[in-house]
């Protein structure tokens, strides 16, 4: 008991303390006046400027979240799909490329291989065409009339559509359709690959083929300047260059996207495929995933 009771004195004091704290005695009377303290600068300073720079750091968080006005600088951007940022994990990898180029002995250049990398470059092969045929597997892809409307709401890509050109609707399904940019490019790239190399995909010639060159050049162009990878090239000293010094050292890392879940979640909603089209529209029309 005495190790838990306190004295009269303390206990007068501890129940005047919390109350009082912002008076003062008079003259030693049982009276109190009001009186006015002055801050200590030393002492309020760094939390004012503590509580300034939370307050900056959750409204920079918000910021990067995309929250405020402004472009989002985080793994979305803002013109992609609302529903791909709910289904595609936001998971960037560290990807080391591959296909550098060297010089031999002789000073002849070659483009180096890698035992155990699938080659998409180089004199055609069944292989090479197959490897190319897996790499897009997708290009069109299905969304439902909600996804699209929320994309509408969000200000994305299908608000600029113009008003006299109404969205494709799959006759069978009723399904709108669309192209992840990501596929579109690697369709162009593997035209421009079948270009070079047009004495083994004679089929690739047609009145539309010119034309549709001049578009992949151009818009993988756009691509390229979109998403500006700034990741340094080093250059490195050589005496087997014929014309030069420096030669650039490619098989670097690179911060990407987990390329395999895109192609996954772009799989199940393929709007082409005839093995998977027909399930891939019934899941989403009946919201099963």
């Amino acid at each position: 008991m005495e190790k838990s009771s306190r004295s009269s004195s303390e206990s007068s004091h501890d129940s005047e303390t919390p109350f009082l704290k912002d008076f003062e005695k008079l003259n030693g009377s049982t009276k109190y006046i009001r009186v006015r303290r002055r801050l200590n600068l030393a002492l309020v300073v760094p939390w004012v400027l503590c509580v300034v720079l939370l307050i900056g750091n959750v409204l920079l968080g918000l910021r990067i979240d995309g929250a405020i006005g402004g472009p989002s600088i985080g793994y979305w951007t803002e013109l992609e799909l609302e529903v791909a940022r709910r289904e595609v994990p936001a998971t960037l990898k560290r990807v080391r490329f591959t296909g550098g180029l060297r010089f031999n002995n002789t000073k002849q250049l070659y483009r180096e291989k890698e035992p155990g990398i699938t080659d998409y470059a180089g004199t055609p092969t069944p292989e090479i065409t197959n490897a190319w045929e897996k790499l897009i597997s997708t290009t069109d892809i299905f969304l439902t009339e909600k996804e699209v409307r929320e994309n509408i709401e969000h200000r994305g890509t299908f608000t600029n559509l113009p008003h006299d050109e109404p969205l494709y609707t799959d006759p069978f399904v009723g399904l709108n359709q669309a192209v992840p940019t990501v596929f579109h490019d690697l369709h162009c790239l593997d035209k421009l690959r079948r270009a070079i190399y047009i004495d083994y995909y004679p089929e690739e010639i047609s009145d539309v083929f010119w034309p549709h060159l001049e578009h992949c050049i151009d818009s993988l162009r756009q691509s390229i300047m979109c998403t500006a990878d700034l990741t340094p090239i080093p250059e490195t000293y050589t005496t087997l260059k014929p014309n030069g010094s420096a030669l650039p050292i490619f098989q670097i890392e690179h911060t990407c996207r987990d390329f395999s879940a895109v192609q996954r979640w772009a799989k199940g909603r393929d709007a082409l495929d005839e093995a998977v089209w027909e399930e891939n529209a019934e899941k989403l029309k009946t919201g099963r995933t």
